[in-house]
């Protein structure tokens, strides 16, 4: 019996000794192999292409559906529903970036600024944290957050500033915090 309880004891003692090591990566280069691991591995999330989201945003006034839909080649298209029709949609195609509000017979020319927001959709959803860099981006470690999320600091190659949180749980990115004017 005395056996069984030592074996436990450097059993627990083996598993408490590792724990912190397992919350509170080290590097950035740690947290962001934890995140892809969490993901599928990196492998896994460097071949995918493209992707299709549906989401369902609820507010006090109005409940609205949007589709998602993106390609690592710089192609997008949101498309946003009320009531079983569609009210807006816009998107980047091989022509260039467009916006279509519900009732017009056809898209109009976007914006650059439009442009810009789309594409960083891509980066946020379809690349994973371990080839930002690769694509031209600035990837630095945050200090971890009261709530002790994990954090890095992203600034993309265009100059767009975001703060991503990582949980510290499952590794996933739970939130982004955009400072601007």
């Amino acid at each position: 019996m005395a056996l069984i309880t030592r074996r436990s004891l450097i059993s627990a003692m083996a598993a408490f000794a590792v724990a912190p090591a397992a919350a509170a990566p080290n590097s950035l280069n740690q947290l962001i192999m934890r995140n892809a691991r969490a993901r599928g591995g990196a492998k896994r999330l460097n071949a995918i292409r493209t992707m299709e989201s549906a989401v369902r945003i609820t507010e006090p006034t109005f409940t609205v559906l949007g589709r998602y839909l993106a390609s690592i080649d710089g192609l997008v298209r949101v498309d946003v529903y009320a009531d079983g029709k569609r009210v807006f949609s816009e998107g980047v195609d091989s022509a260039g970036v467009w916006s279509w509000p519900g009732g017009k017979d056809a898209p109009a020319a976007g914006t650059d600024k439009g442009k810009a927001a789309l594409l960083h959709t891509i980066e946020f959803n379809l690349i994973s944290l371990d080839r930002l860099r690769q694509r031209g981006h600035q990837v630095t470690r945050a200090p971890v957050e009261p709530n002790g999320l994990q954090a890095i600091d992203l600034k993309l190659a265009d100059g767009f500033e975001t703060r991503l949180f990582v949980d510290p749980v499952s590794w996933q990115v739970v939130g982004r915090r955009d400072r601007r004017a």
